[in-house]
Parts: structure tokens; sequence; C-alpha cells
């Protein structure tokens, strides 16, 4: 999560999108990451 937020501070994005929303967004993309590789490792 740090180096993803860490290329989000290097990247060209508005400000808007700096904020907590865009944080929301990869944390719920990267739970749900984990939950589908749960999926698979459970049958």
């Amino acid at each position: 999560m740090t180096s993803i937020r860490e290329q989000v501070d290097l990247s060209d994005i508005p400000d808007v999108a700096r904020a907590s929303a865009l944080i929301f967004l990869i944390a719920g993309f990267l739970s749900m990451a984990v939950m589908g590789f749960a999926g698979l490792l459970s049958g």
C-alpha cells in the first residue's frame, strides 16, 4: 500500500482525487484481489 501511495504522490493526479477517496478505491481493489485468491485456494 505504501508503494502505491508513493506512486500516487509522484504522478500527475488532480488534487481532488489525491484525497482519501483514491486511497479507499485502492484499498477496495486490493481487498477484492485478496478475496479472489482466497476463493481459489478454498476450492
